[in-house]
C-alpha cells in the first residue's frame, strides 16, 4: 500500500521514489504544488491527440520541454490511463532508437 503525501496529486503513484534524496522529493513536491505538472500533462495530452506516435523528446520539442520531463509526464498520463507506448523507432531529435507513445484508444483532450 502507498501511504499518500501532503501534496497528494490523487494519483496512487509516487511524485518520488523511496530512495530519491530529499531533494529530489522537495522538487517533485513543489513542481506539483506550482500546477507545473498538470499543465505539462495537459500540454502532452493534447500532442498525443494530434500527432499521435511521436518519441518522449520529439513530443519534448514540440510542446517545449526537455526531453526528460515530457519523458516523466508521458509515464503519468501512461499510469493515469490516457497514453500507451507504441513501436520503437529512431528518434528524430535523439537519432536513437526509442519507444513512440500514442493516446490511449477513446482518450483525447
Amino acid at each position: 500500500m502507498i501511504q499518500r503525501e501532503l501534496f497528494d496529486t490523487g494519483s496512487v503513484h509516487p511524485l518520488h521514489r523511496v530512495t530519491d534524496p530529499t531533494t529530489s522529493r522537495e522538487a517533485a513536491k513543489q513542481h506539483a504544488a506550482s500546477g507545473a505538472r498538470e499543465s505539462h500533462k495537459r500540454r502532452l495530452r493534447e500532442a498525443l491527440a494530434e500527432h499521435p506516435g511521436l518519441t518522449s523528446a520529439e513530443y519534448g520539442r514540440l510542446v517545449g520541454l526537455e526531453r526528460h520531463e515530457a519523458a516523466r509526464r508521458l509515464a503519468d498520463l501512461r499510469n493515469d490511463g490516457d497514453a500507451e507506448q507504441g513501436p520503437k523507432r529512431p528518434c528524430g531529435v535523439c537519432r536513437k532508437t526509442c519507444v513512440t507513445w500514442r493516446p490511449t484508444e477513446g482518450k483525447g483532450p
